[in-house]
């Protein structure tokens, strides 16, 4: 099966909040029947769920209730993701999605919904593994606008850069001055970090390798990265405030 690069589209998110209170006001219907923007939702919240939660991955429960309840900007890159994925669909999935939307679901039994989660898993998640290169940008792209004030550093950034172009090993460096801004961080968190600092101070694509490194790290670590975000703006900031020297290719 030949796969093509996901097209981003806009779309009509709904949360699950609001298709829910749809069933209840009204009364005694025990199953309702989803617009085709409804259903997306909700298959979106279900990629989520399974691309985070799997048997080889030990999540902490606070992030099925951020996925759930799609209250975490963060949280909800995945949910969107997937919903590019579900706009991406053509052939017989566009038409498996389209039956879909012709049945009647309760919306209280959601989650315990075999067809919906069949269909994410055969149809989304199968292809994550083609996808992954494609996630990592796209989350670190969002990722980026919520950690770092691209105005805020301008000057700094440019002359950061003039320094790091002198440097053998630019992407080292970036990653030392991180962990001297926190020596707490994670050796991933550093990691995703560093990819965000190097994609804005040299203006190029992060390349593939980092990408599907980003989406493994994401994948087992959304929780952890939805809690630290504040750190995670905070050692950005120090990082470019810093005056970047250079001694044998390491940021001193």
């Amino acid at each position: 099966m030949k796969l093509f690069a996901l097209e981003f589209k806009d779309c009509n998110h709904i949360t699950l909040k609001n298709v829910i209170d749809k069933q209840i006001k009204i009364k005694d219907q025990l199953a309702i029947k989803l617009s085709l923007d409804e259903l997306k939702s909700v298959l979106s919240v279900f990629f989520s769920i399974q691309f985070h939660f799997n048997d080889s991955v030990t999540q902490d429960k606070k992030l099925y209730k951020k996925v759930i309840f799609e209250d975490d900007d963060l949280v909800n890159i995945t949910r969107d993701f997937g919903r590019q994925l579900l706009e991406n669909l053509d052939g017989f999935k566009k038409e498996e999605l389209l039956s879909l939307a012709n049945q009647d679901y309760d919306m209280n039994m959601i989650f315990k919904n075999d067809n919906l989660d069949d269909f994410v898993e055969r149809n989304l998640i199968s292809d994550m593994n083609f996808r992954s290169i494609e996630y990592g940008r796209f989350f670190l792209k969002n990722f980026s606008t919520k950690v770092l004030n691209f105005n805020e550093h301008h000057l700094n950034s440019i002359q950061i850069n003039d320094a790091l172009k002198k440097d053998k090993y630019p992407l080292k460096t970036i990653a030392k001055q991180i962990t001297d801004s926190n020596s707490n961080l994670s050796t991933q968190e550093g990691l995703l970090l560093s990819f965000v600092l190097d994609e804005y101070l040299f203006k190029t694509n992060t390349n593939a390798l980092q990408l599907g490194l980003v989406s493994f790290i994401v994948k087992e670590n959304m929780y952890k990265l939805s809690v630290n975000l504040n750190i995670y703006r905070e050692v950005l900031n120090k990082s470019l405030n810093k005056k970047w020297k250079l001694n044998r290719g390491l940021g001193i």
